[in-house]
């Protein structure tokens, strides 16, 4: 389950929806490819922001982590249009920073916080042994299998607004309409190309909860 907890929104997420929902999105993308913030916020704003985009960056400046802590100094009381849509805009590139690569020493822990070990070997394409030898470090994670964790990582960060850890689970096992009566599970696996058609259509799938 997401630990990321607000008790209260900040300008000028508190007054644009839309922006506190991009924001909370890459927020939870940042969570489950292990970006989170390494203290707890509980306010959504700008200082939680920060926080992902410093670690995402690793230590380094980054172009939108110099745009996020300038926007963190302003006043958000009497905000432009012009100055919306720019925040709109640097939240996007927050979320592509987030979702770029696959993190494998980062993803493991959340993923399998969250979806049981069996689960996540079924997903991958992994028996359970070496799912546990490649998320302790004791051996690398091959390249396509850190795709497939990459893929379930950014899944659920769709799914974290919506859903339990329960409910995340069974997302993965439940038979569905629009995969043609097979569950995102039945389509994943060994052979899975996160990139093909099928990574798509479970990537509409999941994201259509956004807007629905």
């Amino acid at each position: 389950m997401t630990e990321l907890q607000f008790e209260s929104v900040e300008e000028p997420f508190r007054s644009h929806p839309d922006l506190a929902e991009a924001a909370l999105r890459a927020l939870y993308t940042a969570e489950f490819v292990g970006a989170a913030p390494n203290r707890a916020h509980s306010v959504l704003g700008w200082d939680a922001l920060l926080a992902v985009s410093n670690s995402l960056g690793s230590g380094k400046t980054t172009l939108v982590g110099i745009q996020v802590k300038e926007a963190s100094t302003r006043s958000w009381s009497h905000e432009s249009a012009e100055q919306i849509t720019s925040v709109r805009q640097m939240l996007e590139r927050l979320l592509q920073e987030a979702e770029g690569s696959p993190r494998p020493a980062g993803e493991w822990q959340p993923v399998l916080s969250t979806l049981d070990e069996d689960l996540v070997a079924r997903l991958v394409g992994a028996s359970p042994s070496s799912i546990r030898r490649y998320s302790s470090g004791g051996r690398e994670t091959p390249q396509a299998i850190a795709e497939r964790l990459h893929f379930i990582a950014l899944v659920l960060a769709e799914l974290a607004g919506s859903y339990n850890d329960y409910g995340m689970r069974r997302w993965f096992t439940r038979p569905r309409s629009a995969l043609d009566g097979r569950s995102p599970a039945d389509l994943m696996g060994k052979d899975f190309n996160p990139d093909g058609p099928d990574g798509e259509r479970i990537r509409r799938l999941a994201e259509s909860l956004r807007t629905a």
